[in-house]
């Protein structure tokens, strides 16, 4: 059986970007996103929460995000 995964979208008004991503854990990936100390997303802090949606698998949410990402 697959695992849950969630599409997000999180917007960050510091440099009025949205980041798209997905997870199988949202609460602690978006933690990470707000309180690393690296990687690309440490520039946005704070990060805001703008959409999440939880799909049957992986594959699925990651199609959609290859979907949104070629198409928003």
């Amino acid at each position: 059986m697959s695992t849950p995964h969630y599409l997000y979208l999180l917007y960050s008004t510091t440099i009025d970007r949205y980041y798209i991503g997905t997870s199988a854990n949202l609460a602690t990936r978006y933690w990470f996103h707000n309180h690393t100390d690296q990687g690309w997303t440490l520039r946005g802090q704070p990060w805001a929460l703008v959409f999440a949606r939880q799909f049957a698998s992986k594959s699925e949410a990651e199609r959609w995000e290859r979907w949104l990402k070629r198409n928003v």
